[in-house]
């Protein structure tokens, strides 16, 4: 090192250990060796290639071609690097820089606010003074007070009594009055309840016009809810009187079924319905089944029987929760995708349906119902006879009188 110009005894000692091991492998030493030499033994000796006369820019290495390749790329990883670290070291001071004028703006800061302590303090000063001067005077005015204090304290004990005179005659008008406020309220009570038996009893006159009782045939019943709930709609009768009064129009089964309820499920009317429909085993399943076998009857008319076919189509939407036309293609799309699987896949897409949230859609989009039928055939291979899904040989329940 001491051989060595100032220049170059500065390229030696900023040279990063990388940096060395490449030019020393440039030197003609082996890189096995090289590697397994310390920083010290590395600046050594490239500090003996310099004093000999040695000039890395010039230096050419014979050396394999997959090494030098491999040492370009160490070198332009060094590079790379070395780029990065600038670019930190620069955002560092950056940061330094923003930490300085913060401390100088929070040193600013501080000494503003000693400012304004100390002129606080000296204008408090400035009050203490005038507040003994005031003490003084205070404390003359104390030596006459406290003579009137005396004749005070008769006065306001004269006042104290007559002021809990007061406050017991209060309490007891304020006692009057919430007992003739319960009074009042319990009589409106019973009025809004009497006026209440009056609009039930209205109601239900008017609903015995235009209602029949519950019909035997299990998938008339949605038809016939539509019904219901279109003269609810047409007379205006508000949701908290119609459970009531359907109630008198059920089959037996379904008083029995209602009896046996939560009081919030039966006297809320949606909720009564659900129930009454989940009785009587009315699935999606069934409605479609129902909705593709249906037959007119020998004696009904076709108004009747395309009335009958509404009603199983709208159960069918509202029970498979689509509410736009979009879905309802998506649905349509979906069953004829159902109806061409055989028995096994099916069976696997609706245990796949069946675990699905039940306050969503209980059924597949056809986008994702391709996906897991198309994973199940790769997993099993099975393929071949086809299964109806629409025309399955499940039948919709009838009603059966309650023993």
């Amino acid at each position: 090192m001491e051989s060595l110009t100032p220049a170059q005894k500065t390229a030696v000692t900023k040279s990063s250990t990388e940096r060395l091991r490449l030019l020393l492998l440039k030197g003609g030493y082996a890189e096995e060796v090289v590697l397994g030499w310390t920083r010290e033994q590395l600046m050594s000796k490239y500090a003996e290639l310099l004093a000999q006369g040695w000039d890395p820019a010039t230096a050419v290495r014979a050396a394999d071609p997959e090494v030098e390749k491999m040492r370009l790329a160490h070198e332009k990883e060094m590079k790379e690097k070395e780029m990065e670290m600038k670019q930190l070291e620069l955002e560092v001071e950056k940061q330094r820089k923003e930490m300085r004028e913060k401390e100088l703006e929070a040193e600013n800061q501080r000494k503003e606010k000693e400012m304004e302590l100390r002129e606080k303090e000296l204008e408090a000063e400035k009050k203490r003074k005038e507040m003994r001067e005031k003490e003084l005077e205070v404390e003359k005015e104390r030596k006459e007070m406290r003579e009137k204090e005396l004749d005070l304290k008769k006065a306001e004990l004269a006042q104290k009594e007559r002021l809990e005179a007061q406050r017991l005659e209060f309490e007891r008008e304020k006692l009057k009055s919430e007992t003739k406020l319960k009074s009042e309220e319990i009589d409106m009570k019973e009025k809004a309840q009497n006026d209440e038996m009056k609009l039930i009893k209205r109601y239900g006159d008017a609903l015995t016009q235009v209602l029949s009782p519950q019909p035997d045939e299990v998938t008339d019943l949605p038809a016939y809810f539509r019904g219901v709930e279109e003269q609810f709609e047409k007379l205006k009768i508000p949701n908290k009187f119609r459970a009531r009064l359907i109630y008198k129009y059920l089959s037996a089964r379904a008083r029995t079924l209602c009896s046996r309820l939560e009081p919030e499920v039966r006297d809320d009317y949606d909720k009564m319905k659900k129930a009454v429909l989940k009785e009587y085993g009315l699935t999606a399943k069934c409605f479609l089944e129902k909705f593709n076998t249906m037959r007119k009857p020998f004696h009904d008319t076709y108004i009747l029987f395309t009335s009958k076919l509404r009603g199983l189509l709208l159960q069918y939407l509202n029970a498979r929760k689509v509410s736009s036309f979009d879905e309802v293609v998506s649905l349509l799309v979906a069953d004829r995708v159902k109806s061409s699987l055989t028995e096994q896949c099916l069976k696997h897409v609706l245990s796949v349906e069946n675990n699905l949230p039940a306050d969503g859609k209980q059924w597949l989009e056809p986008q994702r119902l391709s996906e897991i039928v198309d994973e199940f055939i790769s997993y099993t291979g099975v393929s071949g006879t086809r299964a109806s899904y629409i025309r399955s040989n499940t039948k919709c329940r009838r009603a059966s009188p309650v023993s």
